[in-house]
């Protein structure tokens, strides 16, 4: 199983510190740390709701957050017009992919939360910022969010930590309903808010945080297609270089049949017989496939405009085109060529005008050995994911606390295996040294 990838890809695949959002659901969903009251310090500091199977030291440090608990409180206190001594508890509530949230409860029992950002959630001023603005605007349009008590969007305060001070609102996750319809006017821009800065990681990720490129606000829709491009390009002019393989499993709902063909989802008619992380997978599968049925079929009912930008002919093509252009460089561009190799193939069917021709061109040799090396790369992508459903592990390398010992067990014997499987001693010489979830420098991917 994991021969194929050694082969082909000697560092295939590693993904970033931030999931991507199907497996950031997934680990949303289960259970992290429930609120308890903590006698150590250091555990408000450090994450302590999983465990990585490789890099995982890398992964604490980024978000191991240390600030003053005592001037915390006390900013906490007196965003609820409260004195210091009036906090009776502060406790971990939960830990998501940016962010340790932290349940404060007041001698009174009046309860509400504090976030902080983990030290690797970038840009923080912006992002703290943007929080505060979102809530406050949907607020102005009736929609019951969480009120905002206070908040700093830098770290040069006395607690040594952006934070916010939110309303704790029992009920259930905005995950769990964003599928239920919600009609809400959304101006591009206004005299009280616009649209940006850009705060998604991919313009910020690593040595990008300091480029000197334009992150909004946008005022139109080219800027918005052509910014994270452009970020890149000034990313590679100043740090590019020959990478290595760190590609990301394509976990988007591209080349899924069911969602292309608007079938309507159904579990596998197997489903009681299958074992119970199968059974978990193939729920969060149909969960996801649900989403996508009802967005387009409503959007259809509701939406004509949309749908028909949606439906559009090559729509799929266009919108990975995008991505490609504003992902951060990782040693990959077969998979971006790919694409470009068939927008030149199918350009007058994209263009419906003849007289316009394609800016790019590739030769026979270049296309066929390119189409070649996307197909093998696809099929070493499916082999990774079948060894990250043997161990039990998300993209990252993500485990429950829980499950962390036997993870590791399992990831043992899969590398024990791919060893007895290896053919001659160079190729077990190249798994032992490559080993797909061995810890491994990340430095020159930021």
């Amino acid at each position: 199983m994991a021969k194929l990838l050694l082969q082909t890809f000697p560092h295939i695949t590693r993904s970033r510190r931030v999931t991507p959002k199907t497996w950031l659901r997934l680990i949303l969903r289960r259970p992290v740390s429930t609120a308890q009251k903590l006698a150590e310090p250091c555990d408000l500091f450090e994450y302590t709701s999983g465990r990585w199977i490789y890099n995982d030291n890398l992964r604490h440090r980024e978000r191991r957050r240390v600030f003053n608990i005592h001037e915390l409180k006390r900013l906490a206190a007196l965003a609820v017009q409260q004195k210091e001594f009036d906090v009776t508890r502060f406790e971990k509530l939960a830990e998501g992919g940016f962010n340790r949230s932290f349940l404060i409860t007041m001698r009174d029992g009046y309860q509400f939360v504090a976030r902080i950002p983990y030290p690797a959630t970038e840009p923080k001023s912006l992002v703290v910022a943007s929080e505060v603005a979102t809530l406050d605007f949907l607020r102005t349009y009736g929609i019951p969010v969480p009120k905002v008590f206070g908040y700093s969007a830098v770290a040069d305060n006395c607690a040594g930590t952006e934070y916010i001070f939110i309303e704790y609102v029992q009920g259930k996750s905005l995950g769990d309903v964003c599928h239920s319809r919600v009609s809400v006017p959304l101006p591009g821009l206004t005299q009280r808010f616009c649209i940006g800065p850009d705060t998604s990681l991919k313009l910020s990720y690593g040595k990008r945080l300091n480029l000197s490129v334009k992150r909004g606000p946008y005022r139109d829709p080219l800027a918005v297609l052509t910014t994270g491009a452009v970020k890149e390009i000034a990313y590679l002019k100043k740090f590019g270089q020959l990478l290595q393989l760190f590609q990301r499993l394509r976990r988007e709902n591209y080349g899924d049949e069911v969602s292309e063909s608007l079938q309507i989802p159904a579990l596998p008619t197997d489903f009681d017989e299958l074992e119970e992380i199968e059974q978990f997978q193939q729920a969060e599968l149909l969960r996801r496939r649900q989403l996508h049925y009802f967005y387009v079929k409503l959007t259809a009912e509701t939406n004509i405009e949309h749908y028909e930008a949606l439906t559009h002919y090559f729509s799929t093509l266009r919108r990975r085109l995008f991505d490609h252009a504003r992902d951060p460089w990782e040693g990959d561009n077969v998979t971006s060529k790919a694409d470009l190799i068939t927008l030149s193939r199918k350009w007058k069917d994209i263009t419906c005008d003849s007289r316009v021709s394609c800016p790019i061109t590739f030769s026979d040799d270049e296309l066929t050995e390119c189409l070649r090396l996307e197909k093998t790369q696809s099929e070493a992508d499916e082999q990774l994911q079948a060894c990250q459903e043997v161990i039990g592990v998300g993209p990252e390398g993500w485990v429950p606390l829980a499950d962390y010992d036997e993870a590791k067990r399992r990831e043992k014997n899969l590398k024990r295996d791919a060893l007895d499987a290896a053919e001659t001693p160079e190729e077990k010489t190249r798994i032992q040294d490559n080993w797909i979830f061995d810890d491994f420098s990340e430095e020159d991917y930021t």
